[in-house]
């Protein structure tokens, strides 16, 4: 089970990079709790409609969203990822590329708990693993 989860946040990240809500919607839970931290902004939103605000929000501020995956760490129910987010200013154009700590949680099959973090020490910590 756990290799599925690896494969769907995968899948989440690849609707993230094609601007695709609805892919990204797939891979939630409904009752989904993700807080997220871009930019240097922190969200915390749960739900379907909680991302769908948070994710409208977002495309205001940037203009672009981009994920690099770097590397996917199989927690079991956990799934940790590092990589970097290139974002680009809706207003100013102005390009910045930021690092990437997720850890996620999953059962039957969707992401129940979504948290980003400063580094990949704590995204590990966050889901019961170490370096």
């Amino acid at each position: 089970m756990s290799e599925e989860n690896v494969e769907l946040y995968r899948q989440g990240i690849d609707a993230v990079n094609r601007h695709d809500l609805d892919g990204v919607i797939a891979v939630l839970d409904p009752a989904v709790e993700w807080i997220a931290r871009l930019a240097g902004v922190e969200g915390r939103v749960k739900g379907h409609d909680g991302v769908r605000t948070w994710w409208t929000d977002q495309y205001e501020a940037f203009e672009t969203i981009q994920i690099d995956l770097q590397e996917v760490v199989d927690g079991g129910d956990w799934v940790v990822a590092t990589g970097t987010t290139q974002v680009q200013g809706g207003e100013s154009g102005v390009p910045l590329e930021v690092p990437l700590a997720q850890a996620t949680r999953w059962r039957n099959r969707k992401c129940i708990h979504l948290e980003s973090f400063p580094t990949k020490a704590e995204a590990l910590e966050a889901a019961g693993l170490s370096e």
